[in-house]
Order: C-alpha cells, then sequence, then structure tokens
C-alpha cells in the first residue's frame, strides 16, 4: 500500500492539518473516502498495479472485477493517512472511538510471568495504534519496525519528517530495525511489551 501514499495526499494533509485534528472523527472518515475517491479515479496506473497485485496473491481466484476493493483500498490507505493528524490527541479516556483492545487477558497472562510479552503485528490498518492503545491502558512498549527512507525531492522529504512528528506524538517508543536492539531486550527485562509490525512503519 506504499504505492497507495503519494506526496498529492499529503500536500492535502499538511495543507488541512488544523482543520483534520480538530475534526470530529467520523468528518475525517467521509473527508477520507471522498479523496481516496478521487485519487483511485486518477491513478489509474497505481489501481492496475494494485490489481495485478491482487490477482497474483490469489493464484488466479480473484474475481473478475476488482474495481470495489481496489478502490476501497485507496479509501483505508486515505483515512489511515489522515487519521495521523489527530494522534497528538489521542488519549486513554478516548480511546475506544479508535481502537477496541479484546483478548487483553491472555496479554496479561504472560506478563504474569514477569519477562515481558513480543506481540507480533500485521498490517490491517495503522501499525502504531496497538502500541498506542496498550502504552495509554498503562503497558510499556517499545515496537521494532522498517522506517523506510523517502527518495523522492525535497518536498518528500519534508512531508516525511512531518509525518514521523505526528508519529513521534503516540506514547510508543519506535525502535528502528537495523539499530542497536538494547532498548527491546530492556523493555522485556521490566516486563513491558514487544510488538513487531511485519511491514514497517509506515
Amino acid at each position: 500500500s506504499s504505492d497507495v501514499c503519494s506526496s498529492d495526499l499529503w500536500l492535502c494533509w499538511c495543507a488541512l492539518l488544523p482543520m483534520l485534528s480538530v475534526a470530529p472523527r467520523r468528518l475525517r472518515g467521509l473527508f477520507g473516502a471522498i479523496v481516496g475517491t478521487v485519487r483511485w479515479a486518477f491513478a489509474r496506473r497505481k489501481a492496475h498495479c494494485i490489481a495485478g497485485g491482487i490477482k497474483a496473491g490469489l493464484d488466479g481466484s480473484a474475481p473478475l472485477d476488482l474495481s470495489p476493493t481496489v478502490r476501497c483500498c485507496f479509501i483505508d490507505s486515505t483515512k489511515k493517512s489522515l487519521e495521523i493528524a489527530s494522534y497528538h490527541r489521542l488519549a486513554a479516556h478516548g480511546l475506544d472511538k479508535t481502537i477496541t483492545i479484546t483478548g487483553r487477558e491472555h496479554l496479561d497472562a504472560a506478563l504474569a510471568e514477569g519477562q515481558g510479552a513480543i506481540l507480533l503485528l500485521s498490517h490491517f490498518g495503522s501499525n502504531q495504534m496497538p502500541g498506542a492503545a496498550l502504552a495509554l491502558n498503562g503497558y510499556e512498549t517499545t515496537e521494532i519496525s522498517f522506517r523506510p527512507e523517502p527518495d523522492g525531492s525535497v518536498f518528500d522529504h519534508w512531508v516525511h519528517e512531518r509525518r514521523l512528528d505526528q508519529e513521534d506524538a503516540l506514547p510508543t517508543h519506535f525502535l528502528r530495525l537495523g539499530t542497536f536492539l538494547r532498548p527491546a531486550f530492556r523493555t522485556l527485562k521490566n516486563n513491558g511489551t514487544l510488538l513487531i509490525s511485519g511491514d514497517g512503519r509506515r
């Protein structure tokens, strides 16, 4: 989905950040659906690439018309990207409107042994949210993830840094893949939770 996230979206995001940061979640979702649909309508090459990836992944069993699925991919990617504007406003008392934690008893049972816990994440939606949700509920969390570097224009780099600024507002520690792993071991030693995301910090 990184092919879906491009600077045109981030130009829109940066321009509307003040409004999006205070807008109700439902309004941000509606705006994301509109922008995502517009991007899907104009980014035909990207849409074709995504459809090809889906067909390859399903080994020929994909439906003939993948347009609705690809359109949803653009919409979901846009909504997730726009959610970043609200990261700094996340708080424990309102977290249930953004993410629901189920099965916490399994994590608590693992932590009861006093050696920490390792959680593996699949990137279905915002992979930053689980760590933030756990941290806001009192768990010490560190997330190991790949942090891709932009290789485009100066504007791409600027947008990339603004996005990371928003992610850094989350109450969890991101540990870049390839750096020294001592913080990860320290988290486990402190009986904390170590999260490993499958495809990186996006």
